[in-house]
């Protein structure tokens, strides 16, 4: 288990009842604020601060390095791995821009800018779609790795989009689920082109 806490990181190998703190090559100076792992190699780790960048584990947590090449802007608001592909990596700043690592975190290039994303989802059953969710309730979608990404009949008039849930048999399904602000939990399942 890991836990983002009072601008550190901590790790428990027992189920929770003892934490080690995470900070060997973590020299950020702003607060840690997001940390993802991936499910295709639970020992690769991602986690960001915001004016410090991204920073990478390929064993567990025990080490860190910065991994910003490609980065122009380091006002990280989150960073996400892919469960089905644990070099997939997307960072998104504070200032809208989105990028993305293909090479985990070795490089980066920018795939979307002036996008107020706020939540993201990668498909874990290795068909292609990525979901990307923003601010004034707007759903995206990318089958290209999110070199491009197209609107989705977006339910209206439900402020922001805080989280969403690709069902893990996407490509049979079809289901993912969006979570608003302001109106609730959505469902479709026929890829976006619908909302219950």
């Amino acid at each position: 288990v890991y836990i983002l806490v009072r601008s550190s990181l901590f790790r428990s190998q027992d189920g929770g009842e003892t934490w080690q703190r995470l900070s060997n090559g973590l020299d950020n100076h702003n607060n840690l604020n997001s940390l993802t792992t991936s499910a295709a190699n639970d020992r690769v780790l991602y986690t960001a601060a915001s004016g410090d960048g991204v920073y990478h584990s390929s064993n567990g947590g025990d080490t860190w390095r910065s991994v910003n090449t490609g980065i122009d802007d380091r006002e990280i608001g989150w960073v996400v791995s892919s469960p089905a592909d644990a070099n997939l990596v997307f960072a998104h700043t504070k200032t809208g821009k989105l990028y993305r690592s293909e090479n985990g975190g070795e490089g980066w290039e920018l795939v979307r800018q002036d996008l107020p994303a706020t939540a993201i989802a990668i498909a874990s059953d290795g068909s292609n779609p990525i979901l990307l969710g923003d601010e004034n309730g707007q759903i995206w979608r990318s089958e290209d790795r999110g070199t491009s990404w197209n609107q989705v009949n977006s339910p209206s008039d439900v402020g922001s989009v805080n989280q969403i849930a690709i069902a893990n048999d996407f490509a049979n399904s079809q289901t993912f689920v969006v979570a608003t602000g302001e109106a609730g939990v959505y469902r479709t399942t026929d890829g976006g082109q619908s909302f219950s």
